[in-house]
C-alpha cells in the first residue's frame, strides 16, 4: 500500500515539476519578447531597463499559466492512472481466464 502511495506521489510530483519548468520558460520567453519589442517604451528607455514592468510581465504570465496548466496536468495524470489501472486489470483478468482453460 505504501509503495503505491509513494509511486503516485513521485509521479504526480514530477508532473508538477514539468508544469513549473514549462511555466517558467513561458514567462521568460514572453518577458524577453516584450523587453525586445518595448511597446510604448515602458520596458526600457534612456534610464535603462524598467525592472518593475519586466517583473509584472513575468508574473502576469507565470501565475495564470501555472494555475491552468497544473489543473490540466492533474486531470490528465488522474485520467492516465485510471486508464492504465483499468487496462492492467483487464489484462490480468484475461490472463487468468487463459490459465483456467
Amino acid at each position: 500500500m505504501i509503495n503505491s502511495i509513494l509511486k503516485h506521489f513521485w509521479a504526480f510530483g514530477l508532473c508538477i515539476v514539468l508544469v513549473l519548468v514549462f511555466t517558467v520558460l513561458l514567462a521568460i520567453v514572453f518577458s524577453v519578447w516584450n523587453w525586445v519589442e518595448n511597446p510604448g517604451g515602458i520596458f526600457r528607455g534612456s534610464t535603462g531597463t524598467n525592472w518593475v514592468f519586466i517583473y509584472d510581465t513575468a508574473t502576469s504570465w507565470f501565475v495564470p499559466t501555472f494555475l491552468y496548466t497544473s489543473v490540466a496536468a492533474s486531470a490528465i495524470y488522474i485520467m492516465t492512472v485510471q486508464f492504465l489501472s483499468l487496462y492492467n486489470d483487464r489484462k490480468s483478468a484475461s490472463s487468468r481466464d487463459a490459465q483456467d482453460t
